[in-house]
C-alpha cells in the first residue's frame, strides 16, 4: 500500500473551516473595534491651523467653510481636510476630541443627499429637531453606537456635526455636538 497523497495535518477540510472561522473572528473585531473606537485614525493628533486648512480648502468644496470658534479648553482638532463622497462630491471634514476624549465631527458639504447624512450619522433615526443657539438642527440618534448627529441644511450647503459617546452616554454625546455647533458661523448664514 502506498502513502502517497497522505498528509500527516488535519484533513483539508478542516483546515479550510478554520481558516473561515478565523476570518469570521477578525472581521468581528474590526466591527467591534469601528464601534468602540470611531474614526481612530483621526485621534492621532492636533492639528496646526483649521482657519488656514479651510482657506486652502474652500475653493475645492465651493463655499467658505467654517472654522469652529470659542470651544471649550482641552478641545484639539485632529484633522481639517477636504473629503470626497461616493458622488465626488467634495466634503469639508473637522474632526476633533473633546475635554473629555470623545470624538466629535463636523462635515459639509453642496449638494448632500439622503444617502450621504445617514452615512454621516450612522445611520441615526431622526428624533425631532433641536435648537442650538437661534438655528433648528434636526436630531438623529443611534442610541445603540452613541452617536448624535445634528443636522443643518442652508440653501447650498448641509452641515452635519456629529457626537460618539458610549452607548449609554448619549447626553455626552449631544452636548460636545451642541458645543460644536454653537462655536460655527455656517456658510449659507453669513452676511
Amino acid at each position: 500500500m502506498s502513502n502517497e497523497g497522505l498528509t500527516s495535518g488535519p484533513p483539508r477540510g478542516r483546515r479550510v473551516l478554520r481558516r473561515v472561522v478565523i476570518g469570521f473572528a477578525a472581521v468581528g473585531l474590526a466591527a467591534v473595534g469601528a464601534v468602540v473606537f470611531p474614526r481612530t485614525a483621526e485621534r492621532m493628533g492636533p492639528v496646526a491651523d483649521v482657519a488656514v486648512q479651510a482657506e486652502r480648502a474652500a475653493r475645492e468644496v465651493g463655499f467658505e467653510p467654517s472654522v469652529p470658534s470659542g470651544l471649550p479648553e482641552g478641545w484639539t482638532v485632529t484633522s481639517a481636510k477636504v473629503r470626497r463622497t461616493s458622488r465626488d462630491r467634495a466634503v469639508w471634514h473637522v474632526g476633533m476630541r473633546s475635554a473629555d476624549g470623545h470624538f466629535v465631527g463636523l462635515d459639509q458639504v453642496v449638494g448632500a443627499d439622503p444617502g450621504w447624512i445617514q452615512g454621516q450619522v450612522s445611520s441615526g433615526q431622526e428624533t425631532g429637531t433641536h435648537t442650538v443657539g437661534r438655528r433648528s438642527w434636526i436630531l438623529r440618534e443611534r442610541v445603540e453606537r452613541g452617536t448624535v448627529g445634528l443636522v443643518h441644511t442652508g440653501p447650498r450647503v448641509t452641515t452635519v456635526v456629529t457626537g460618539h459617546a458610549l452607548p449609554d452616554e448619549i447626553p455626552i454625546a449631544l452636548a460636545a455636538a451642541e458645543k460644536l455647533a454653537s462655536a460655527l458661523d455656517l456658510p449659507d448664514t453669513r452676511l
